[in-house]
């Protein structure tokens, strides 16, 4: 999560500065460790990761729940907005070096990756058809053609793997 600026940690040490008051919560109460996540949607007030954690349905003490990366991975994800990839995840973006793609990327990557190549085809000629119809090329137009387009690169090269196989 390092390389991605949208997220960033603090850690703060109650007993060398007992940080208390409107905008801190109730740090340790709840469990260990105490995590609450501050952005432009929570506001100054913050929210406290309790509160995510009893929601999805995540029993347990802060340390066990949030000790599953995964969890912490999913939690940070949908505080934040933003994928963070993983080299145990597929993320299919063009800010994929950097860690971070846009939940709408990915929204968009997974409803074309199993989709039949007949309708990848379409939908890029469409696009371009868009594009070259409008006169200019917006962000999201050129963000869909280039997964459309990496979907159809990963076929083809899981189906030569897939050929290589069969003629073992």
């Amino acid at each position: 999560m390092a390389s991605n600026g949208n997220v960033a940690f603090g850690d703060v040490n109650l007993a060398a500065d007992p940080v208390r008051g409107k905008y801190a919560g109730s740090p340790g109460a709840g469990g260990w460790p105490s995590i609450r996540v501050y952005n432009k949607r929570t506001g100054y007030d913050g929210a406290d990761a309790g509160d995510w954690k009893d929601a999805n349905g995540h029993a347990g003490q802060m340390c066990d729940v949030f000790g599953d990366e995964d969890i912490m991975q999913s939690y940070v994800e949908e505080m934040a907005g933003v994928l963070l990839c993983t080299s145990g995840m597929e993320c299919i973006c063009k800010k994929r070096e950097s860690g971070e793609c846009k939940k709408v990327e990915y929204e968009y990557y997974k409803k074309f990756k199993d989709a039949p190549m007949a309708d990848i085809e379409s939908r890029l000629k469409l696009l371009a058809g868009s594009m070259e119809k409008s006169g200019h090329k917006d962000e999201w137009m050129n963000q869909r053609v280039a997964i459309l387009r990496l979907i159809t690169k990963l076929r083809q090269a899981q189906s030569g793997a897939a050929d290589d196989k069969q003629e073992l």
